[in-house]
């Protein structure tokens, strides 16, 4: 998420996001979440232009060798009467993945007050742990973090690739194994 800056407007997207990443996107694969600065006005026109692949989809899934990945948008409902809440227990329900990961914006666990963290974990967390997803992948908060497993469940906080870091306030909480403020980016691999 937060794929522009400041927001989703057009401008913002040719100004910030088309420059640097134009070319990559022809040859790389993306397969991004919403963030809260790709809205515009809900309009999420510019956003859909630039990743034609997701077809108008917020919430999706996909798939890269033996891990499934499940991409929802953390700026709308997610608790347990929302339709992504519903879409993303029938896709975990129905999934022989070794690997299941979801992807999110805003963080569920995190030491930072910002992210949407409880009303999410308590919405989702259940529903995570039943079905063995063993990866959370968030952003939103400018720094990096990895929790612990949480109910099976490790969470890991990717937010420094842009804008300016920010640290974490207070003292590491248990939960939390490593965290720190700075630009970062994420390499994952798998058996």
């Amino acid at each position: 998420g937060d794929n522009v800056y400041p927001n989703g407007r057009e401008k913002d997207w040719a100004k910030r996001f088309d420059p640097q990443f134009g070319e990559l996107r022809k040859t790389t694969t993306w397969q991004p979440a919403l963030g809260n600065h790709d809205y515009y006005s809900g309009d999420l026109t510019p956003y859909f232009q630039r990743f034609p692949q997701l077809k108008g989809q917020a919430y999706y899934s996909w798939s890269l060798g033996p891990a499934q990945f499940f991409v929802l948008d953390s700026e709308q409902r997610l608790d347990g009467a929302s339709a992504q809440h519903a879409w993303l227990a029938a896709e975990l329900a129905k999934s022989t993945s070794t690997y299941k990961v979801l992807q999110l914006h805003r963080p569920m666990v995190s030491s930072r007050a910002g992210s949407i963290g409880r009303n999410t974990f308590g919405s989702l967390g259940p529903l995570l742990a039943k079905h063995g997803v063993q990866l959370v992948l968030a952003g939103h908060e400018h720094g990096y973090e990895r929790s612990a497993p949480v109910n099976g469940t490790v969470h890991m906080v990717s937010g420094g690739g842009g804008a300016a870091s920010y640290g974490y306030p207070g003292k590491q909480p248990d939960h939390s194994v490593v965290r720190g403020a700075r630009h970062h980016h994420l390499q994952l691999s798998y058996d």
